[in-house]
Formats: C-alpha cells, sequence, structure tokens
C-alpha cells in the first residue's frame, strides 16, 4: 500500500500491492495508485487515446493531458493477446475533479475513431444524468472543435429517446442508455461505460444490470476470444457491496482490471471537528495520497472548501476513495432477521430435523447447523456445533447422524467441504450422505429471502448466528442467472452457509413424524 507521496520517474518501479506494481511508463508521473492492474499491451490503444482526447480538445499547452489520464488509458486499454482486453470488466476510481470520466471518454472515442463499427455504451445513475454527462463532456467539446456539422467527422443526434454520437468514417457509435436490462436489449456493444457506478448496490440493481449489459457483449470477440469491454467509474460508495465494490475486490486479488487512486484502507476518519489532524482523513498531506488532480487540475484550495462542506464519510468517499466501515449492510434485512428471531432454548434434536455441515471457503470455520419445518409451514433453523478450521467436524456430524438416523447434506461443489466428506465417506459406518448441488443451493438461499419476507422464518437467537448474518451479501457469478450467500469484506459465514444447507435437507427429505409448532414467539 502507499504509506507516502510518490514521485516516479523512468525505469522506477514503485511497489503499490504485493501482487501489482507501477508503470515504467515514462508519462506515469505523479502519485502512484493505491492499486493498478497490468498496463501489458497497452501500446495501441495509447495511439487511439491520445486521437479520443484531440478530439475532445485535450493534448494542447491549455488542457495538457495529466498523468492520471495516461495511467487510467494505459490501464483500459491493456491486452491479453492483439485486440483481446487483458480484463473483461475494469473498475476505477478516482476523486472528484481528477479527469475521470474525461479520460475514459477520451479511450471510447480514439477506438470509434480507428476501429470499424465499434458499438460503445454509456450509462449513468440515471438516463437523464448520463444524457447530461455526455452532452457536457463529449457533445459540447466535440462541437468546439468541429463547429460545422457538415465538415465534421462526427454525427450527433440528440432527441429525447435516442442520443448518440457516430463517427462517420468508420461508423463507429457512443450511445446513452439507462442502467436497466431494458436498456440493453437488442443491441449489441464492445465497450460499456457506466458512470457513478458506485451507486448500483447489492441485490436488485446489480443483477438487473448485468442481466442486461452483460450478453450484449457476447459476440464481440477476437480469434474466438471475448473482447468486450465494461468499465465501471466512480467513487467509494456507501456499501462494501454490489457490483462496483465486487469489482474492486476482484481487481486487487488480480481477477479484473483495476485503477484504485485512494488512501489505504485502514487511515483514520477525522471527526467533525473540521479541523487537521495528522494522518486521518483531514490531513492535506494525505489528501495528496489519494488525489492525483491536486496540484495539477484541483488546487488545493478547493479541496478544503469542500472539507469544510461535506461531512467526515462523505469528503472520504468523493475525494479520498475510502469506502464507510460500519456500513457493509447485510443482504439480510436485520429487521426482518430480527422479527424472525426465537428467544428460550433450543429445541433437543430428533428424527424430524434435517442435519447439515459448511465451512468457510477458506478453511477458517465450520458449523453443523439443524433445521425443519413445523406444521405450519414455518421454518425453523439453528446452530448445532461450531469449530475452528474442519478438525472434528467429520466426528461430530456422524455422531448425530447416527444417533437421530438423520442423512448429512452438505454443498458439493464446495472445494473446502470436499475434505470433511471425504472423512465421513471412508468412515465403518458410512453415514448417509446428502451432496446439493449449486442449483439447490441458489434455491435454498432465494427461499430463505422469501420466507423473511412473510414471516415464514423462525431462527433459535444464537450471536454466532446472527454475527454471521450481518456479514452476508449475494453472490453471483457474472453471467451466472444463480445467486446464494456469499460474505462480506472476506467475514465467516459458515454458520448461514450450514443453515441453509439444513433448510434444503428439510425440504427435501421425507418427514418421518409430525412436529407441532414451536409455542416460542418471535422477539
Amino acid at each position: 500500500m502507499v504509506s507516502e507521496p510518490q514521485l516516479l520517474t523512468e525505469g522506477q518501479r514503485t511497489p503499490v500491492t504485493d501482487s501489482f506494481h507501477f508503470s515504467t511508463v515514462p508519462e506515469h508521473t505523479g502519485i502512484a495508485p493505491l492499486h493498478v492492474s497490468t498496463f501489458a499491451g497497452y501500446e495501441r490503444g495509447r495511439a487511439e487515446f491520445l486521437a479520443g482526447a484531440e478530439a475532445l480538445g485535450l493534448n494542447s499547452t491549455r488542457k495538457p493531458i495529466l498523468a492520471q489520464q495516461y495511467v487510467v488509458a494505459d490501464c483500459i486499454n491493456a491486452e491479453r493477446l492483439p485486440g483481446v482486453p487483458a480484463f473483461i470488466r475494469t473498475a476505477i476510481v478516482i476523486g472528484r475533479r481528477a479527469s475521470k470520466t474525461t479520460s475514459v471518454f477520451a479511450v471510447a472515442l480514439g477506438r470509434m475513431m480507428h476501429r470499424e463499427d465499434y458499438q460503445v455504451a454509456f450509462t449513468s445513475i440515471t438516463q437523464v444524468e448520463a444524457q447530461r454527462r455526455w452532452k457536457k463532456d463529449v457533445v459540447e467539446p466535440i462541437q468546439r472543435r468541429f463547429p460545422d456539422p457538415e465538415t465534421s467527422p462526427w454525427h450527433i443526434i440528440q432527441s429525447a429517446g435516442n442520443m448518440f454520437i457516430q463517427h462517420k468514417p468508420t461508423g463507429s457509435r457512443m450511445s446513452v442508455v439507462g442502467p436497466s436490462s431494458g436498456s440493453f436489449i437488442g443491441n449489441a456493444f464492445d465497450l460499456i461505460l457506466v458512470d457513478e457506478a458506485q451507486v448500483i448496490g447489492p441485490g436488485e440493481p446489480t443483477d438487473d444490470f448485468l442481466q442486461g449489459a452483460l450478453p450484449t457483449m457476447d459476440t464481440r470477440t477476437v480469434g474466438g476470444e471475448p473482447a468486450g469491454q465494461l468499465v465501471l467509474m466512480g467513487t467509494a460508495g456507501n456499501v462494501r457491496a454490489g457490483l462496483f465494490w465486487d469489482t474492486l475486490e476482484d481487481g486487487r486479488a488480480g481477477l479484473a482490471g483495476i485503477c484504485e487512486y485512494a488512501v489505504p484502507d485502514e487511515t483514520p476518519l477525522h471527526d467533525d471537528e473540521r479541523e487537521y489532524v495528522a494522518g486521518t482523513t483531514s490531513d492535506p498531506e494525505v489528501w495528496k495520497i489519494a488525489h492525483p488532480g491536486i496540484g495539477t487540475l484541483t488546487p488545493l484550495a478547493s479541496i478544503e472548501n469542500n472539507f469544510n462542506t461535506l461531512t467526515p464519510v462523505k469528503f472520504a468517499q468523493d475525494y479520498l476513495g475510502l469506502w464507510p466501515e460500519g456500513r457493509a449492510n447485510s443482504f439480510i434485512n436485520a429487521v426482518k432477521w430480527d422479527k424472525a428471531a426465537l428467544s428460550g432454548p433450543i429445541p433437543a434434536f430428533s428424527r424430524s430435523f434435517s442435519l447439515a455441515f459448511a465451512v468457510d471457503h477458506e478453511r477458517r470455520a465450520s458449523t453443523i447447523a439443524a433445521a425443519y419445518r413445523d406444521k405450519d409451514g414455518k421454518a425453523h433453523m439453528w446452530i448445532l456445533e461450531q469449530f475452528k478450521g474442519v478438525y472434528g467436524v467429520a466426528k461430530t456430524v456422524a455422531e448425530i447422524s447416527e444417533k437421530y438416523r438423520v442423512p448429512i447434506a452438505f454443498d458439493f461443489q464446495s472445494a473446502a467441504a470436499a475434505s470433511v466428506a471425504e472423512e465421513l465417506k471412508r468412515m465403518t459406518p458410512r453415514p448417509v450422505l446428502n451432496p446439493l448441488v449449486w442449483a439447490e443451493v441458489s434455491t435454498g438461499a432465494a427461499t430463505i429471502m422469501a420466507l423473511l419476507d412473510t414471516d415464514g422464518l423462525r431462527h433459535y437467537d444464537q450471536p454466532e448466528l446472527n454475527e454471521a448474518v450481518s456479514h452476508v451479501k449475494k453472490r453471483q457469478p457474472v453471467g451466472a442467472s444463480r445467486w446464494t450467500f456469499g460474505e462480506l469484506d472476506n467475514q465467516i459465514i459458515s454458520a448461514v452457509a450450514a443453515c441453509n444447507l439444513a433448510l434444503i435437507q428439510a425440504d427435501t427429505q421425507p418427514v418421518r413424524q409430525p412436529l407441532g409448532a414451536v409455542t416460542l414467539a418471535p422477539k
């Protein structure tokens, strides 16, 4: 992580994290990003970027291209193979007033000028906001640069329901669309740009956007390799969840493109006294670490004015790229979860209950859980045992299974659970196992959410289970229609996963004996 401002010169390699290194490219001067992915193969895209920048009136004495703009462009233009982007998804985080969006527009316009029939989509918080930004940052600069529509190489349409700019010689087009699946239906795009991407929160907004946007790039290939790109731009958001946050996390892990100018996550948040405290988000020296526009595009006085105007959290988000702690809201609604809680003793286990175990994906913890449906159809779930790591899980769950003659459910596609399952298979007598596949695990998660919405779920008020629920996010692989529970901020949620598996088992196994409704009332 970056701990102080760094001025990079040609030939210098400055580590940004253990996995990423800043570039030796001469134009990459100024402060280093906190995280940045590869620049390999950027050269073809660099020429396009310069052409797009000039179309916007940049690269002049009055409006030079800034160091961070080269960094952003070269990051997006990195290629794995000629014409094949290094990453399908790339997240760009830079504080406000640092030419983030303008840099990305220059990349898009340059590609349109050099590539035949290259199709770009641009969207933002709403379609109206996307249109406003597009007019200001694309249309107006190009019209100043090419004032005569007859001789201009650009054809611009600005009707209410149809806004686009087309490069006449190549036929390439940039269309303005809304941030919903319906805006993408029937189209095919090579490049999708999303401004203010931090507002696309977890759950339905992300699902709707992905289901509409990603299929439009399916046919865009080079040599059989996927060549479409999704570029997400924004500042830090309110919740550490959603499409933008997930892409940033993937970028930090080397699974997506990333260019993140921000303070380190452990930087202390200043209080609301408007005083400068060294080492916190109120420290101008800290600002200079995170905001590449200070001193080149944005005067320090402007940042100071915003510091005195905005709340500490908002200032840290908008100018320092710091995602607030304590706002990583669980995908599972806390109010509904609390309403479903049962106080009092946990019921004794019997053959009417189902049994399951789950293992954290990093094998840090494991949980054995139980579930059943009462005579009114309400689902009940609770934790039986928890373990650090996986030691003892197989022995304990096998003993419960043998005593009550119930099968053991587990996630068949969990690599972490595989070792426990293998241990169970080698036992004599061998317990009955019920391996559940992805479709079943996904359906179970959706069932739990539906039950919470309809007052159909009861859980026993166990602190370990409540803690796990507070760290749940919606995990949906890119391009997949199904989803399940995932963890926020790499927290352990094996308790939730085990309860999910146990309920799936309860809903699919034969009922051995009827069980009356538990009389404990929700809190």
